[in-house]
């Protein structure tokens, strides 16, 4: 590992400083062991502050410019996909001895990145209250396969389809009341859904995407829609849901367990659903025109136990 000293102000988290959070800064002038190369920034380890993250190549001053440096190139897939199993603190660095970061939440999905050393594995990351990614070093014994839920696949599919049928919620002239059948069906989960200001009555789906999309209502995040599906297959209460949208009303429906397969495309996510039609187990194109706007403001939440 080469040795060198850094003439840049700030290191990040991730390798590069527009996607990724600051993990240190005033360390310019501080000695570092280069750990690795990823596109063109340099991994660094620091003492003073006991820090490791990434810094651009430009802004390195190796002490030997001829000293072999690692270079990594991952490529991110759904394969690499791990679950935060249970709470845990995060560390910029392989062990607790490095400064602590923002951590992830029970149930998330996270990027294992093929590292680990001892006890610790090396994680990319989203928090709800940052724009910002991030890296860091998790136990990897609080990384599970797959997401942790309360419910069996079975569970949840008796609840949403079963215990809270969408046939109780069939269109009465022109109101509809898919909001009120997902409402109801995810409450069986355990999982609320926003209220209208009474703390009560079901909101809307306007209303209810309006508090979802800024990931802070309760335990809802927003997730693709692969890993909607994924989740759904695991018992975990998932939901698609789109605003209103010049010439059609907001939506929603559940997500529901498929045969254990990834979908290739939005449209062949599994939805059961109340509404203008009543539908139990078809495909997302059943409850959306694939070629309206609606259909591109779909977004999707799951809840994390």
């Amino acid at each position: 590992m080469a040795l060198a000293t850094l003439t840049g102000s700030t290191l990040y988290t991730g390798p590069n400083s527009t996607d990724y959070a600051v993990a240190a800064t005033g360390v310019s002038g501080k000695r570092v062991t280069v750990l690795w190369k990823e596109r063109t920034y340099y991994y660094v380890r620091l003492t003073t502050p006991k820090v490791q993250g990434y810094i651009s190549v430009q802004k390195v001053d190796l002490d030997d410019s001829s000293e072999q440096i690692e270079i990594k190139a991952p490529s991110i897939t759904r394969s690499w996909i791990r679950y935060i199993g249970s709470n845990a603190s995060t560390y910029l660095g392989i062990n607790s001895t490095y400064s602590k970061t923002n951590s992830p939440e029970k149930g998330q999905s996270v990027f294992y990145l093929n590292e680990k050393e001892g006890d610790y594995a090396f994680i990319e990351y989203e928090i709800a209250s940052s724009s910002k990614k991030y890296r860091g070093w998790f136990p990897h014994m609080s990384l599970t396969i797959n997401p942790p839920s309360r419910l069996s696949a079975e569970d949840y599919i008796y609840n949403i389809e079963t215990l809270v049928t969408p046939y109780d919620y069939n269109p009465i002239g022109d109101q509809t009341f898919c909001n009120r059948y997902a409402f109801y069906a995810m409450k069986e989960c355990n999982a609320n859904l926003p209220t209208k200001s009474d703390g009560v009555t079901p909101g809307n789906c306007q209303e209810m995407y309006d508090k979802l999309i800024t990931n802070q209502f309760s335990k809802w995040r927003m997730v693709d829609f692969a890993e909607a599906q994924h989740r759904a297959n695991f018992g975990c209460p998932t939901i698609a849901i789109s605003p209103n949208v010049p010439g059609y009303q907001g939506h929603v429906a559940v997500v529901r367990p498929n045969d254990g397969s990834t979908p290739n495309s939005k449209a062949d996510v599994k939805i059961t659903q109340a509404g203008s039609k009543v539908w139990v187990n078809v495909t997302l194109n059943w409850g959306w025109d694939t070629e309206s706007t609606a259909y591109d403001a779909i977004r999707f939440f799951t809840w994390l136990y």
